[in-house]
């Protein structure tokens, strides 16, 4: 479990019609390595994309 503390998007961009550039989140009881320009315990999550074939159709997520 973890909560939200940041969500930050690339300059210029809208945030009312793009995705996130990289949301910050802190876990309860992380005690994985401390990431670059995060505070202790807060992890970085970038957008990903997957493709992936359903029913026949090729589909993508991010």
């Amino acid at each position: 479990m973890g909560s939200i503390c940041d969500i930050s998007w690339d300059s210029g961009q809208d945030p009312s019609s793009t995705m996130p550039s990289i949301i910050l989140i802190k876990f309860n009881g992380y005690n994985g390595p401390n990431f670059l320009y995060c505070n202790p315990g807060m992890i970085p999550i970038f957008p990903t994309t997957r493709q992936f074939e359903y029913k026949g159709v090729a589909c993508s997520r991010t």
